[in-house]
């Protein structure tokens, strides 16, 4: 760079010397340029569109050849089926024979319950009730196995 006493260095000089080219080209036209050379679409993009194109072409033909097959494997079946009779049973098989003894439910048992709440009966006592069970006394309380404490490990 160079101060206003000294002489311009050549390309100094030389940058001085470019000037615009003036009324030549408008801006306008310039800025319509420019935005039309980014825009230009390269061979990737007509590559991609291009293999697209063709995977959706063969998918479509898959698509048509499995329906025509499954229509003819259709009809096939259907002539297989009808021409085959249908099969006749020469004996009907007889069913085993029940159990009819009556079955001893608890009165407190979930059909016997619902049996008597479609009968209205459920303030009446139920016939076969037992007592309630009385619980069994308690074991001995064992002391509380604590920490660091092995000797009590093999009275449990």
């Amino acid at each position: 760079m160079t101060t206003p006493d000294s002489e311009p260095s050549p390309v100094e000089r030389r940058l001085a010397a470019w000037r615009p080219a003036g009324a030549a080209g408008s801006r306008d036209r310039m800025l319509f340029e420019a935005g039309r050379a980014s825009a230009r679409p390269g061979r990737l993009w007509r590559a991609a569109a291009l293999i697209l194109a063709v995977a959706s072409l063969g998918l479509g033909g898959q698509l048509v050849r499995e329906r025509s097959r499954r229509s003819a494997v259709e009809a096939e079946l259907a002539a297989f089926l009808s021409a085959q009779p249908t099969p006749q049973l020469a004996v009907q098989p007889t069913p085993p024979p029940l159990d009819l003894e009556p079955l001893q439910l608890a009165p407190s048992s979930y059909l016997m319950l619902t049996a008597r709440l479609r009968s209205g009966n459920l303030d009446e006592p139920t016939p076969d009730v037992a007592e309630p069970a009385r619980p069994e006394p308690a074991a001995p309380n064992r002391p509380t196995l604590r920490p660091w404490s092995f000797d009590r490990v093999l009275e449990l």
